[in-house]
């Protein structure tokens, strides 16, 4: 490997013919010694192609891509390194959404065995496009073979299997293990030099502050993310962090903040924006639209922005009550027919994903606010729906009753209701709860994140007609009954 990754960067040194893509730190040049080809290709190929990885990480995707393409076309089949070729194809490709057939056909070629970048980009091509489609499962398990697939191939490429997996469990709120793997990504990043994507483990982390509810660290992560990125001139990780920062900055009610961030987000024309970001940053500005406008100017923008919204993926529940605060705001609007679009989105996404209790909840809470009740739980982008922003000193991210909520709720009764009406899960989380455990140690317990215990948490507040968790001990004690706290089976 050494002497290989010695040939690589004698000829790095002397590769490129254009300024704007000549390699200008040593980061640059790790960068493409880790990305290079499992087999000998002529010089002038190799030069075309360190000048497109170049063009890619700076964000010029369209003369990245074209110049691959033109390669390909100069490419014999059976020339060592072709394949490691189509799997840099699909890599920038998959950036835009390009067609893949093409590319994905000779990925499945059985002729070659081994596993080489090709077969690692193509899976994380696959569980991309089933992860947008709504098949979360089969998305999961693909990158998750990905991942098992590129210990043997360019650090480049498992830097690409580890973000894409990293990022799926983070969105299913599946925090520890993403945390792990983030961390691990950090690690391979820190040992190979690919100071390049630096950026990406802090806009994780900052995601997975987001979901926890640290919405300080999730600032402070997401301006280390952008800060790196812009010291290695990559184009990598810094829309991901602007999104995150903007919603973190509407949880803490400061709006010229979140629009600050929004239109850094909107300003980096050469950064990459996946589709998460882009539904992300379409959700906190709809919301913004909300605080200033009112409902009904909201409510024509998720339709006039219906397909950034990402509904098909988990994108809908990043946070759990998402879906639930677009059906109140149609609501609100009078818009029948689009809240009946927004529930049957998440209604589709939980059926066809049976099993993932996040979002059968979020589906229930959507049910709920469908009917007019309110929501179960309160968004973040539910600071200017229909009251005004709170002060970012009154942030209080607690489990909490306000006046509004306990009016909705109606009075409460003479007795807590029966531990009955609450789901297993529910029963699970309250029970942990009652025995005095925070939020973090009962997410730590049952494998969740603390924002999804916040969310149950808040349910079984509403249920039991309670404003505190003290209260919830003297409940479970009255009510309980062992079998039912059982985990399920799944």
């Amino acid at each position: 490997m050494e002497g290989q990754q010695g040939d690589v960067a004698r000829k790095v040194l002397h590769s490129s013919e254009s300024e704007s893509t000549a390699p200008t730190s040593m980061s640059d040049i790790l960068y493409l010694i880790n990305s290079y080809c499992s087999g000998a290709l002529p010089f002038d190929i190799v030069r075309t192609l360190d000048d497109a990885r170049i063009a890619f990480v700076r964000g010029d995707i369209d003369d990245a891509l074209a110049a691959v393409d033109r390669t390909l076309d100069e490419l014999d089949g059976s020339m060592p390194g072709y394949r490691d070729v189509i799997a840099l194809w699909l890599f920038m490709g998959s950036v835009i959404g390009a067609d893949s057939k093409r590319w994905m056909a000779e990925a499945a070629d059985e002729s070659v065995s081994g596993s080489d970048a090709l077969k690692v980009a193509a899976l994380c091509v696959q569980s991309v496009e089933h992860w947008h489609s709504g098949s979360l499962l089969q998305g999961l398990s693909l990158n998750r073979f990905a991942v098992e697939h590129s210990h043997d191939v360019a650090p480049v490429w498992r830097v690409y299997a580890y973000l894409l997996f990293a990022k799926k469990l983070s969105d299913l709120h599946i925090s520890h293990h993403a945390h792990r793997v983030v961390r691990d990504l950090d690690n391979l990043i820190d040992s190979t030099g690919l100071h390049m994507l630096g950026a990406l483990p802090e806009a994780l982390r900052s995601l997975l502050h987001l979901q926890a509810g640290r919405f300080d660290q999730t600032i402070e992560a997401a301006s280390k993310a952008v800060r790196i990125s812009d010291e290695h001139d990559s184009a990598f990780g810094v829309k991901l962090a602007l999104s995150v920062a903007a919603t973190a900055h509407l949880a803490l009610g400061d709006r010229d903040r979140a629009a600050q961030s929004l239109e850094s987000f909107h300003a980096r024309t050469d950064h990459y924006a996946l589709l998460d970001s882009a539904a992300r940053v379409t959700f906190a500005e709809t919301a913004l639209v909300a605080a200033q406008e009112g409902p009904r100017a909201a409510a024509e923008r998720i339709r006039a922005k219906w397909h950034l919204l990402n509904t098909r993926s988990v994108s809908l529940i990043e946070d759990p009550a998402r879906p639930a605060w677009l059906v109140a705001v149609a609501r609100r609007a009078g818009d029948t027919d689009l809240a009946e679009r927004c529930l049957r989105a998440i209604e589709r996404l939980a059926s066809d994903n049976r099993g993932f209790s996040l979002l059968e909840s979020a589906a229930q809470s959507a049910r709920a606010a469908s009917a007019g009740e309110k929501p179960e739980l309160t968004s973040v982008l539910d600071f200017g729906a229909d009251r005004p922003a709170r002060p970012a000193a009154a942030a209080d991210h607690r489990p909490r009753s306000s006046e509004t909520e306990a009016a909705a709720a109606g009075p409460p009764p003479h007795e807590p209701r029966p531990i009955a009406s609450l789901s297993l899960r529910e029963r699970e989380i309250a029970r942990y709860v009652g025995q005095g455990m925070t939020n973090q140690q009962v997410a730590k317990q049952l494998d969740l994140s603390p924002h999804t215990v916040n969310f149950h948490l808040r349910n079984i507040f509403r249920k039991l007609s309670i404003s505190t968790r003290v209260k919830l001990g003297p409940i479970i004690a009255q009510f309980d009954q062992p079998p039912d706290f059982r985990a399920p089976s799944s």
